[in-house]
């Protein structure tokens, strides 16, 4: 951390990473570089910060990781900010304690940096105490994207209102790269049963409108079988795995996308997991 803060570093000691004997003593001592007068330091701490709280086996780590990381909210630099945001999002929504929620929703408010992500964040966690300021912010006259994430949050914890909206917006929806691109992610995110009934219109789709993956080609394909591969990892017993980058472990992907049709009709009541972001 000292040759970060003299901009002299290069890559981290890998034991820092791996030193599972100290890893509430290594936490603690992040903790005080994360308040340092250096941005760059006090992005690498918060960067130390969740690294050791991702790999760690106790649980209670994870929570003081959890609690350091939150403390990124108020830091001056809206880059930090939006990485601790995300670093939040590696984690359990069950190893977040009600101190943790008070703090989250403290700071779902409009002048927030990076307020998307983090009421996306909140509606994760099912902090329920936010949906009043999220449904206000979804009336106000804030940009669209702002009012978009307050409703996808309140679709994540359940809010019959924002599923009915996103619901009405995909009516006229076409399928291309967009759809699948930008918003599938975002409809994904909500878990919500209804909603995944417009994924799975799409897997049944068989006009090929989206762009080829191939680089060389200018051959159009089926929008489903990006959906596919990303519905796999968020629903229980699908029958195709998938690999660490969210390819599907498949030989063929037009024998795989009618699996998955077959599989969608014949289980129509399959569960949506909703442990993870």
């Amino acid at each position: 951390m000292t040759a970060v803060k003299n901009n002299t570093a290069t890559n981290a000691p890998i034991s820092i990473l791996s030193d599972t004997k100290n890893e509430t003593k290594l936490l603690t001592r992040l903790a005080q570089w994360s308040t340092d007068s250096i941005p760059q330091v006090r992005q690498k701490a918060f960067y130390f910060i969740r690294r050791i709280g991702e790999a760690t086996n106790e649980i209670e780590t994870k929570r003081i990781a959890i609690g350091l990381l939150l403390t990124g909210l108020r830091d001056k630099d809206s880059g930090i900010i939006g990485s601790v945001i995300a670093a939040l999002t590696h984690y359990d929504r069950s190893l977040f304690t009600k101190a943790n929620k008070d703090t989250l929703s403290n700071y779902v408010q409009r002048a927030t940096p990076h307020l998307p992500a983090l009421m996306m964040l909140a509606g994760y966690i099912d902090i329920t105490d936010t949906k009043q300021k999220l449904k206000q912010i979804t009336r106000s006259k804030t940009a669209f994207k702002n009012r978009w994430a307050a409703h996808l949050a309140l679709a994540r914890m359940s809010d019959n209102a924002s599923i009915q909206f996103i619901l009405d917006k995909l009516k006229n929806a076409e399928y291309n790269d967009a759809l699948v691109y930008d918003v599938v992610p975002d409809l994904i995110y909500t878990r919500n049963p209804e909603i995944f009934r417009t994924l799975e219109a799409v897997i049944r789709h068989d006009d090929p409108t989206c762009e080829s993956a191939n680089p060389d080609s200018n051959k159009k394909i089926l929008c489903g079988y990006r959906v596919m591969e990303a519905i796999a990892p968020v629903i229980k017993n699908f029958p195709i795995s998938s690999d660490g980058d969210g390819n599907l472990n498949v030989s063929s992907y037009e024998e795989a996308l009618l699996q998955t049709r077959t599989w969608l009709k014949d289980n129509p009541n399959y569960v949506i997991t909703n442990n993870f972001y």
